[in-house]
């Protein structure tokens, strides 16, 4: 089932730089500051729609995550169930270095390990890591979902 598309709020930037300040000295957190929860946050700032509202909070460990993504789109690993996902909201695929900001991007060679799931902020790519937000270049992005 494809929800209707998400609309870019009116002053989505303002929400969206606020998003990246109150987020960006925080650590990675499982379940509150993970890439999957800081990903969707993105989305609601510049939104308003949470699209991981059924799952939130369901997880604190990596094979919790793992086991709320199974169960919220039948698909345990983040490249799957974002795709998966990206398809369930109307998410169009777009080439990675076109991706604008606040679009969500999956990452070929994250610094931080845990971390796949990334949000365009320019030629940024932006996830939760140990000490707050890691930027890694734009280029580290393998696919990306306009939003």
């Amino acid at each position: 089932m494809i929800s209707a598309p998400y609309r870019r709020m009116p002053h989505w930037e303002a929400h969206f730089a606020r998003l990246i300040a109150l987020h960006a000295r925080t650590p990675f957190a499982w379940g509150t500051q993970d890439c999957v929860t800081f990903a969707a946050d993105a989305v609601a700032a510049i939104t308003g729609r949470d699209p991981i509202a059924a799952i939130r909070g369901t997880w604190s460990c990596d094979q919790g995550a793992r086991r709320a993504l199974d169960r919220f789109v039948g698909r345990p690993n983040i490249d799957a169930a974002v795709e998966i996902m990206a398809q369930r909201e109307g998410w169009p695929r777009v080439p990675a270095l076109s991706a604008r900001r606040g679009d969500i991007l999956l990452l070929s060679r994250p610094r931080e390990a845990e971390c796949r799931l990334a949000v365009c902020a320019g030629e940024r790519a932006l996830c939760p890591g140990a000490l707050g937000l890691v930027a890694d270049p734009i280029t580290a992005a393998c696919k990306a979902w306009a939003i």
